[in-house]
């Protein structure tokens, strides 16, 4: 897994948007007990913004489309930690973990994301 840097989650949010729209993505929550709920299956990428929820937190918000069924939100507040799992010998990123007080939410991309499609973004 790589880890990404916290002053590049917006930039990470951006790319996403530009290269991921539209895919598919698969959104599961892993609470403080380690007990895993899914949230969302295999519904469309709409957006994914990071921002700040108040005056003092952060926060990731993921929109997906499940066709007639309408859309999916996920909130993720006071995010700590953001990290691409790696597939293809590093050339691609299969998908995201983002650990937060909360809990972690796991997201899974079809098609994955390109490594190119980071440009800017720094990887630890």
């Amino acid at each position: 897994m790589r880890e990404v840097r916290d002053q590049d989650w917006d930039l990470l949010c951006q790319r996403l948007n530009e290269f991921e729209h539209g895919a598919r993505v698969t959104i599961d929550l892993v609470d403080e007990n380690g007990a895993t709920r899914s949230i969302a299956r295999n519904v469309a990428l709409d957006r994914i913004q990071f921002g700040r929820h108040d005056a003092c937190s952060d926060k990731i918000s993921i929109t997906g489309t499940e066709g007639v069924a309408g859309a999916t939100r996920h909130d993720i507040i006071e995010p700590i930690r953001v990290r691409l799992r790696g597939t293809e010998d590093g050339a691609a990123f299969s998908g995201m973990t983002i650990e937060a007080e909360s809990g972690t939410t796991l997201l899974t991309f079809h098609p994955v994301i390109r490594e190119a499609w980071l440009d800017g973004v720094q990887l630890r």
